[in-house]
């Protein structure tokens, strides 16, 4: 690899870190309510699953698929870099992003409290009709019992 690759290399690795971490943490907050549970362990692994073949693939084109030691650790550092300097004020911006979601979808999730609050009802209801109809089929069938 000539000199001016590698610095190409170094400097699509460290913009992709950066990339990464800002990707990682936007779909962190907006799926904040899956946490400890197995679907957000599936989502993150289908996301770092998708940044490595990303990665991969930007390297082929960039340098013809060859991934050094340095070229990792200039992605870790872009990583570091976005952490340690960025996310602070992205992720507070992200607020007010999730506040207009919020806002913006509350119509609907007051109509899909509404659906589940008839469903209930209507599952309390059929629930004690149930009941009742299984007690008279006890009682219907122990006074045939005492008939015979």
């Amino acid at each position: 690899m000539s000199l001016s690759v590698q610095f190409l290399s170094l400097m699509v690795s460290f913009a992709y870190g950066l990339i990464m971490g800002f990707i990682y943490s936007t779909i962190n907050r907006l799926v904040f309510v899956l946490r400890k549970t197995i679907l957000r362990y599936l989502l993150e692994m289908v996301m770092m699953a998708a940044f490595s073949f990303l990665y991969v693939i930007v390297n082929v084109y960039i340098n013809d698929g060859r991934i050094n030691l340095y070229m990792l650790l200039c992605l870790m550092m872009g990583l570091i870099m976005y952490e340690h300097y960025y996310a602070v004020y992205t992720l507070y911006y992200m607020e007010y992003v999730m506040r207009g979601l919020k806002y913006i979808f509350s119509p609907c999730v007051f109509i899909f409290k509404k659906i589940c609050g008839i469903f209930k009802l209507c599952k309390k209801k059929v629930r004690q009709w149930l009941r009742k109809s299984i007690v008279k089929r006890k009682e219907n069938s122990t006074s045939q019992n005492y008939e015979e």
